[in-house]
């Protein structure tokens, strides 16, 4: 729980030294650089993957674990990770250096288990390629503004 921190004047610092991301849902971010990655989670999941040697690292938020189409939608967190993965192959990453947070899967009484399905995609996938999930907060019942420093990896979560 160290990485839990409810105020967030360290988040406000860092943005006004980092570059910033907001990842709005059925977004993704690959970040090069020093960067601040923020998005609010309800019953979305902001996944985020990075390379702790070299800095290198991006995120997904997504809103449903599968898509019912043929198209390939970021909306969806299959086809959403394996991309953030590819994009991350791409930047010359190393695989057994890559790490892991998940955050959001809020429960609601009207979109019965979909915060929990969306949750259990990201843990399987990033199992199914050996990337450890160094830490989580999934479920509760409010959305949460989520801020994530890279290339630390340090992660600022408050409840809405």
């Amino acid at each position: 729980m160290s990485n839990l921190v409810s105020a967030s004047n360290t988040a406000t610092t860092l943005r006004n030294r980092r570059n910033i991301r907001v990842l709005e849902p059925s977004s993704i971010a690959l970040c090069l650089g020093p960067s601040l990655i923020e998005a609010i989670v309800t019953t979305s999941v902001l996944v985020l993957i990075w390379d702790w040697r070299c800095g290198v690292g991006g995120a997904v938020h997504y809103e449903i674990p599968f898509c019912d189409s043929d198209i390939l939608s970021l909306r969806s967190g299959l086809p959403a990770i394996p991309t953030l993965l590819q994009w991350l192959a791409a930047q010359n990453t190393n695989a057994l250096n890559l790490q892991a947070k998940i955050y959001g899967g809020m429960e609601t009484s009207d979109q019965g288990r979909l915060g929990e399905s969306n949750a259990s995609l990201a843990f399987r996938m990033l199992s199914e390629t050996n990337i450890p999930v160094l830490s989580s907060i999934i479920g509760g019942l409010d959305p949460r503004h989520v801020a994530i420093e890279l290339p630390s990896g340090q992660a600022w979560v408050r409840d809405l």
